[in-house]
């Protein structure tokens, strides 16, 4: 939306990211599951999810080119290092280059594993030093710009002590979103919710 993509893309992209994975339910769970480093033969068999979404996909109704092409492309990457056909530049379609950005930022931030994820900030500033190499810098950019250190949706801790959910950017103050309270300072759930705007604070 941030970039202007239409409706239809829009829907695509987001059906895309959501079954993107899909292919590993053809993957064995001990692979999915283990917390070593995977050997490069179990790293080249893992790959193949996405080749085994697009199989499963391709057999589905209402699931068009767009949405596969999304799939098929989501973890290339900028530089020809991605998978599974090593593109790179503008052999990605735009949509596979938005998803793997997504992607990443999801991985980094939520990893599927038992380890801490990343702050929201954190992802940014990784984000930032990888663009221009694995994802296209301009892409990236509009990406930072659009999320914003604090994404819509996520937790925050005021000075105060009171917790709230952003729920809004603040064009042009990033810094300063809306944020919608819903503890105290004693982390106690408030009855009344309360919005502020910590741009007006």
């Amino acid at each position: 939306r941030y970039l202007g993509l239409k409706k239809d893309s829009l829907e695509n992209l987001a059906l895309g990211v959501l079954l993107s994975e899909i292919g590993k339910t053809e993957i064995p769970d001990e692979l999915l599951i283990k917390d070593d480093e995977l050997s490069d033969c179990e790293y080249d068999m893992l790959k193949k999810h996405v080749d085994h979404g697009v199989e499963i996909l391709s057999t589905c109704k209402g699931i068009n080119s767009e949405i596969i092409s999304v799939v098929t492309t989501c973890h290339e990457k900028h530089n020809g290092s991605g998978y599974p056909r090593e593109l790179k530049g503008d052999q990605i379609p735009l949509l596979g280059k938005i998803a793997g950005i997504v992607d990443f930022y999801d991985a980094v931030t939520c990893p599927s594993i038992d380890e801490s994820g990343l702050s929201p900030s954190e992802a940014m500033i990784k984000l930032h030093h990888i663009r221009g190499h694995e994802f296209q810098e301009e892409l990236v950019d509009e990406f930072i710009q659009a999320i914003g250190i604090y994404p819509t949706g996520s937790l925050v801790e005021l000075s105060t002590g009171e917790v709230g959910v952003i729920t809004e950017q603040n064009e042009g103050r990033r810094l300063r979103p809306k944020i919608l309270l819903i503890l105290d300072e004693n982390k106690t759930p408030l009855k009344n919710h309360r919005e502020i705007d910590m741009q007006k604070t």
